[in-house]
């Protein structure tokens, strides 16, 4: 990979290597780091571009304008998370074995086509143009001959000065590329025949690469079992609670502060407090042993349900009762879950995850009693329950009692005209009855199972973080017992000796 100016970027050392099972854990660095790769799935469609590219480099004496005009001279790759863009490039240049050029969209119009020119002919490079002003979004969109563009003379001159560049490299093994997450951000003037006229849809990061990525950045010898044991887990988290490299870079640095100051390796459930609370040095939050129990039992409403209600039974991935400014707690499906996987959301889905949201509720009251319930820290649950019950009903013409065709047929109107279905009173309606009953069922499930949820409660107590196989212990424990009757462990109304002391690591 290489500066603008020709120099070398040295590549960084990729210190660990995935595995591809779907259970196997990651490697724990060694001494000497292993090179990481993988980054792009072999049936990508980018994959197959840097194969092209290799198979014309090396046929590039056969190569005539035509070959090049097919491969493409200036590609825009659409991704909705560009700073992944440039790892990808990493790769695809290793594949075509290409030089890597990368222009910082501020220096774009300073200085690449001044490199560019000084280029020698015979140079292969892959040059990527990051994202920018440069590219002009603001020219209008127009059918037939392309408009002017909107940016003002120096704008209009530098994008035909591009034009120029693409144009003017004929059989050079040269390939621009940009990024976006769509082609409208690129200069309607650059997206013609014989300029950006490729378009290439970048792959999304799974899990893996997500978990192997931060553990690089990480380091090596500061990072437990934990965090290698799942990288899935981990990719999960950090892609629902730090997905952008701002916030992840804050947290490698912070998680590299705790194991400097406290002279010890890292963990999940470290993480998972920082997910919870932040990155920000503070100290405990003053929290009554009553309010602290609350929320335990609280958060335990949800992992139950999240575990019990789930189609696979899958345990959640963490669940915590740490309180912070911004959290009274949080609690996270495991991602193995079907309800956790893809956007295809079906009626069984969407009733779990409604059942979810209200088990938080339907806890405090089955076990403090309705005097105890927190007043306001289910707002945030019921309006997420709402809010999906409401698209149930309102926009995807659904049914609260779907059991047959006729029931099933009882709803087959939507919302139209960009109304609010709250602003519908009939869909209102089948949203508070729905919610009602959903609320009640889930209530019946914790109290069937209220020796277990009572289990959830005391571990929530003892320790700060309970992961994905904490609940399969305690889960086995329950089922040991389960037939024989039980009364719950934790006596109703009363906060347990656990509650009253809570161990909090300094961060």
């Amino acid at each position: 990979m290489f500066k603008p100016d020709g120099s070398p970027i040295a590549a960084s050392a990729r210190s660990l290597t995935l595995k591809k099972r779907p259970e196997a854990p990651l490697s724990l660095p060694n001494d000497q780091p292993t090179p990481f790769s993988g980054l792009l799935p072999t049936d990508s469609a980018m994959h197959r571009w840097a194969q092209e590219l290799r198979r014309l480099l090396d046929n590039r004496p056969h190569a005539d304008e035509t070959d090049w005009q097919l491969q493409g001279h200036a590609v825009l790759l659409e991704s909705e998370v560009l700073e992944e863009v440039p790892p990808l490039l990493e790769e695809v240049a290793h594949i075509a074995g290409l030089p890597l050029h990368v222009f910082s969209a501020a220096n774009v119009v300073e200085q690449f086509l001044p490199w560019i020119g000084e280029l020698p002919d015979a140079a292969p490079a892959l040059v990527y143009l990051t994202p920018g002003e440069w590219m002009d979004p603001s020219s209008p969109e127009a059918e037939g001959e392309p408009p002017a563009c909107a940016g003002g003379p120096c704008a209009d001159a530098f994008l035909r000065a591009v034009q120029d560049v693409i144009q003017s490299l004929s059989t050079r093994p040269v390939v621009l590329v940009t990024a976006g997450r769509g082609f409208e951000q690129l200069c309607i003037c650059l997206r013609q025949v014989g300029y950006f006229d490729r378009r290439i849809r970048a792959p999304e990061w799974n899990q893996d690469i997500r978990a192997g990525e931060f553990l690089r950045e990480l380091g090596p010898g500061l990072a437990d079992e934990s965090l290698y044991a799942k990288p899935r887990r981990l990719g999960a988290l950090l892609q629902a609670v730090f997905p952008d490299s701002r916030r992840r870079n804050l947290t490698i640095l912070a998680l590299k502060r705790l194991a400097k100051h406290q002279q010890r390796t890292v963990g999940f459930t470290d993480l998972v407090q920082m997910a919870t609370r932040g990155t920000t040095e503070e100290d405990p939050m003053p929290v009554d042993p009553a309010s602290r129990y609350r929320t335990a039992v609280h958060e335990a409403g949800h992992a139950l349900i999240l575990h019990l209600d789930s189609s696979e039974m899958s345990a959640p991935d963490f669940c915590t009762a740490i309180r912070s400014r911004e959290s009274h707690g949080r609690t996270v499906a495991s991602f193995e879950a079907i309800e956790s996987r893809g956007d295809d959301l079906t009626a069984g889905n969407a009733r779990h995850k409604i059942r979810t949201h209200l088990a938080g509720l339907a806890a405090e009251h089955l076990v403090l009693g309705a005097d105890k319930v927190s007043a306001g820290g289910s707002g945030s649950d019921l309006d997420e329950a709402t809010r999906l019950a409401a698209y149930m009903f309102g926009d995807w013409g659904m049914s609260p009692d779907s059991s047959t065709s006729v029931l099933q047929a009882s709803n087959l109107v939507t919302v139209i005209n960009d109304r609010h279905p709250a602003d519908d009173p009939r869909v209102t309606r089948m949203t508070r009855q729905y919610l009602q009953t959903e609320y009640i069922r889930t209530t019946d499930i914790l109290r069937k199972h209220r020796a277990y949820l009572d289990s959830i409660v005391e571990a929530l107590c003892r320790q700060d973080v309970l992961v994905q196989e904490d609940f399969e212990r305690l889960w086995a424990e329950y089922a040991e017992q389960s037939e024989r009757p039980q009364l719950g462990r934790l006596a109703m109304n009363t906060a347990p000796e656990c509650g009253l002391v809570w161990s909090t690591p300094e961060t």
